[in-house]
């Protein structure tokens, strides 16, 4: 049995490092997609008659979006009227898209109380859309 001096433990030590930095610095095809795709940032202010406890989602025709489920995706409250949420969606991708207090009887209309067209978005590039609800379908 042979036993490995000082030497000759430090050189494996080193050889063993120099083969998990070349493996952690190899992209995986996940992070070459993350990289590839547009970061979409969305803040969306409400009325003042929305209900703290309720929550404020996006919801559209995309798979990102929910599939228009109400509850599609959630935003996170950052001041009392104002929520937030970023999301990496492919180039090229077109969105039609409503926001909702979770479910469609609490779906946004426009300030006269009539029915709000879809909002659109093309995702061509990394953006911060910045939007507001002008009144909900339940609340004056």
């Amino acid at each position: 049995m042979r036993l490995l001096t000082k030497g000759a433990l430090g050189f494996a030590a080193l050889a063993v490092a120099a083969v998990v930095r070349r493996r952690a610095s190899k992209p995986t095809a996940a992070s070459a997609r993350v990289v590839a795709e547009p970061r979409i940032t969305w803040y969306v202010r409400v009325p003042a008659s929305t209900p703290l406890e309720d929550p404020v989602a996006l919801c559209g025709d995309t798979q990102q979006l929910g599939g228009w489920n109400p509850l599609g995706v959630l935003l996170r409250r950052v001041e009392p009227r104002l929520y937030r949420v970023t999301m990496h969606v492919p180039h090229g991708t077109s969105m039609n898209y409503k926001i909702t207090r979770g479910r469609w009887s609490n779906v946004e209309k426009s300030h006269d109380g009539l029915e709000r067209a879809n909002r659109q978005l093309r995702v061509t590039r990394d953006e911060v859309v910045r939007l507001e609800v002008e009144r909900w379908s339940d609340l004056p």
